[in-house]
C-alpha cells in the first residue's frame, strides 16, 4: 500500500467500533461498478517519461487553501537548508517531489484549515517525542510534546476492539506487485475483512527551522521511531516495498514514504499524521477498488471493508488516487507517487 508522509494514502476517517450497537459502514464514495476490479499493472517508466502535472491541479490547491496559508516555492541553499525563517503556515511547493507537491497535498486530504484553529501543534523536529500508545496492541507514535503528555496520561485512551475469527484474509504473492491481501472466504458488500492498529504513527506537522534540512529532520524522526520498535517489527518494516529512488530518499524514508496512510482527524490526534501498518500496507491499487479502509478514532485502528461482494481467493484492492478524477490526473498522481502507470480496467476503458 503506497502513500507517504505528506503525500500519503488518504483513508476515510470515522468514529466507529465493531462491538454491540456499532454503526454500519459508511457508504462508499463512488458507486460500485459491476465489473470485477482489475489490478494496476506495474509498468515501470523511465525518469525521462515523467508525466507532467495537469495545469489545473496547482490552481485547485491554491484556491482551496484556507485564509492565511500560502503555497510558495521557497528558497534553499545547495545543502537543502532554508535560506530564511519559515512561516509554519507557508507550504513549500518544492518540499516534496518538484512539481508534484501541490497535487499530493490535495490527494492526501490534509485539513489545512486546522492550521488556523490553534489545536494543532506545529513544533520543530527536535521537540518531537516518541511514545508507546496504550492500545489493545500497543504501537509507537512520534508526536508533539503536548500530544505525548495526553497519551501518557490516558491509560484508557483506546477502546478494545474485535477482529474477525477465523481470519477473513491472508497475505500472499500478488500477480500485480509484491505481496497482496486476499480473501479467505466469500464476503458481501460492507463486511469487515480485517482490523489492525498502526505499526507506527508519525506526525506530519513539523515546523521548519532555519539552518536545518527538513528532509533530514523527518528522517531523524523516522530513525527514532524505528529504534523504538521490536526487532521483529523493524524487520517487517524493512520488508515493505520502496518505490522511491536512492537519489531523493534513504531506504528507510523511501519505505515509509511508500507505505504510509494518512490520518487527518482522530481524537487525541490533532492535525495530520501518517501511519504505517502491518497488513494494510500490502494492499495493491485499482481505480475500481473492491475494498475501503477506515480509521476508527475510538480504538485507534484501521478497518478494511469490502465495497462490493467478493469471492474466496479474490485479491483486495484499494484506490491510491481519487477515481472521480480524469484518467490523466490519476495517471500523473500514480506515477508521481509510486512510479507506475495504471493499467486497471477503468484506465483501459478510458
Amino acid at each position: 500500500m503506497k502513500r507517504g508522509f505528506l503525500k500519503n494514502k488518504s483513508l476515510n476517517t470515522a468514529k466507529r467500533s465493531d462491538g454491540p450497537g456499532a454503526p454500519t459502514m459508511p457508504t462508499a464514495e463512488a458507486p460500485a461498478p459491476q465489473t470485477e476490479p482489475q489490478p494496476s499493472a506495474r509498468q515501470k517508466a523511465t525518469p525521462s517519461a515523467r508525466l507532467s502535472a495537469p495545469s489545473n491541479m496547482l490552481n485547485d490547491v491554491q484556491k482551496n487553501l484556507p485564509k492565511g496559508v500560502s503555497l510558495q516555492a521557497m528558497q534553499r541553499g545547495a545543502d537543502g537548508r532554508y535560506s530564511a525563517p519559515v512561516d509554519p503556515r507557508t507550504i513549500d511547493l518544492n518540499s516534496l517531489d518538484q512539481d508534484t507537491a501541490a497535487e499530493m497535498l490535495k490527494m492526501a486530504g490534509i485539513d489545512l484549515s486546522a492550521l488556523e484553529g490553534g489545536d494543532v501543534d506545529i513544533v520543530p523536529a527536535s521537540e518531537i517525542r516518541i511514545v508507546s500508545v496504550p492500545a489493545q496492541r500497543p504501537f509507537v507514535a512520534a508526536v508533539s510534546p503536548r500530544t505525548a503528555n495526553k497519551i501518557e496520561n490516558s491509560p484508557s485512551l483506546c477502546a478494545p476492539y474485535t477482529v474477525p475469527t477465523p481470519p477473513r484474509h491472508r497475505i500472499a504473492r500478488s500477480p500485480v506487485s509484491g505481496l497482496g491481501v486476499f480473501t479467505e472466504q466469500a464476503l458481501g458488500r460492507g463486511e469487515l475483512v480485517l482490523r489492525e492498529p498502526p505499526l507506527m504513527l508519525l506526525t506530519q506537522m513539523i515546523g521548519a527551522e532555519m539552518g536545518t534540512n527538513p528532509v533530514r529532520a523527518m528522517e531523524g524522526i523516522l530513525e527514532r521511531a524505528l529504534a523504538a520498535l521490536t526487532p521483529e517489527d523493524r524487520a517487517l518494516f524493512m520488508s515493505f516495498d520502496n518505490c522511491k529512488t536512492g537519489r531523493t530518499h534513504s531506504q528507510k524514508r523511501g519505505i515509509a514514504d511508500t507505505n504510509t496512510s494518512a490520518i487527518t482527524e482522530g481524537g487525541v490526534l490533532k492535525g495530520s499524521y501518517g501511519a504505517v501498518t502491518r497488513e494494510l500496507s500490502r494492499l495493491n491499487h485499482s481505480c475500481e477498488p473492491n475494498a475501503h479502509a477506515i480509521w476508527d478514532t475510538s480504538t485507534m485502528t484501521f478497518g478494511l471493508y469490502t465495497t462490493r461482494p467478493v469471492k474466496a481467493g479474490d485479491e483486495l484492492f484499494i484506490a491510491y488516487s481519487d477515481g472521480s478524477k480524469s484518467k490523466a490526473e490519476r495517471q500523473h498522481e500514480l506515477w508521481a507517487l509510486y512510479s507506475f502507470r495504471c493499467a486497471c480496467s477503468k484506465c483501459s476503458r478510458q
